[in-house]
């Protein structure tokens, strides 16, 4: 396999590498990726990262994905909440698509909810991350910028074809994910969204936050449905004015259960990457959400080959939540 960069460089550094006509995704604070020079690059707001040197929040340096060695052409394009299911029809040539969408904005939710009821969305690989900001920061949004133009938006998607050097490579995209559902509740909703007020729970209606509170759940744990026989989590947002808030939507008609985990969250999270070490040594590109490095303490934590941002939400195909995605290339037979 060729050789991979995918690391933490200050903007001098990364300045250089578009310069030299690199194909690049960069990431990191908004207002040090508007200072980078025009080039063949791609890149969203976050400033949580899994460096080679450990966990970290920097807004003073910025994440560097070289896909020079495997990528020859990237074309990225913009997308509303009116023309997502274009994303799909507009990549059928490519080898994958890599999508980002800003955090918390009327596309993220509009992706969240209608991805799976469109056509194709599910032919052409799909890979990427929902950007975001620094928490600490009341007033933070979360932006998505195409280097190529210097255009950036926090309400647009920005999906990028990419084609192979090699046109046998094929894009594999595989999750980790560290939990495990319960038996204890059957629970089921009568209507999407990301915030839920009733809930069906065990065959009987009941106030979902009420039902949380009273039985001592740990919404540290998302919860988590079964698709095609993947586990898909839906993470907690918060318990507030007598609603659930989800950082993902839940749909009718769909079984969900309550989750757990083996050990500590950094233990398991730690034993979950591990057990996928000989994969990950191979990985293309990859990404993890922002609870897994709060809730596992990351901070200053060195995890090995799992080098990536920390996000607001996952994309293989479909938006995950509280997951690690990779990707790895793959030659068709």
């Amino acid at each position: 396999m060729l050789k991979k960069d995918t690391r933490l460089y200050s903007v001098n550094e990364a300045s250089e590498l578009i310069k030299s006509g690199n194909i690049l995704a960069i990431h990191g604070s908004i207002d040090l990726l508007k200072t980078l020079p025009l080039g063949n690059w791609i890149g969203g707001s976050i400033p949580y990262f899994m460096d080679t040197a450990g966990g970290i929040m920097t807004e003073g340096n910025v994440f560097v994905e070289n896909m020079t060695p495997f990528v020859r052409t990237m074309n990225p394009r913009w997308y509303d909440a009116n023309n997502i299911p274009n994303i799909f029809k507009e990549n059928k040539d490519s080898s994958f698509t890599y999508i980002i969408i800003p955090g918390l904005s009327e596309v993220h939710s509009k992706f969240a909810r209608d991805v799976y009821s469109i056509k194709d969305a599910f032919t052409t690989p799909s890979y990427g991350w929902v950007s975001g900001f620094n928490l600490a920061d009341p007033n933070g949004r979360a932006f998505v910028i195409n280097g190529k133009t210097k255009e950036y938006y926090h309400d647009k998607i920005l999906a990028t074809h990419c084609d192979f050097i090699d046109k046998s490579w094929q894009l594999g995209i595989d999750i980790v994910n560290i939990f495990e559902t319960t038996s204890d509740y059957s629970i089921f909703f009568d209507v999407s969204g990301f915030e839920i007020e009733i809930a069906i729970i065990n065959g009987k209606k009941c106030n979902f936050n009420e039902f949380i509170k009273n039985n001592g759940i740990n919404i540290k744990n998302p919860l988590a449905a079964n698709y095609d026989g993947s586990l898909i989590n839906i993470s907690f947002k918060g318990l507030e004015n007598n609603k659930v808030q989800l950082y993902a939507p839940v749909f009718p008609n769909v079984e969900y259960k309550l989750t757990t985990i083996q050990n500590n969250y950094d233990n398991a999270y730690r034993d979950a990457v591990s057990k996928n070490s000989s994969s990950l040594k191979d990985k293309f590109l990859t990404c993890s959400c922002i609870l897994n490095y709060l809730y596992g303490e990351l901070n200053g934590k060195t995890i090995k080959d799992s080098e990536g941002p920390f996000t607001f939400g996952e994309i293989a195909y479909v938006l995950l939540n509280q997951t690690l995605v990779y990707t790895k290339i793959v030659t068709s037979k």
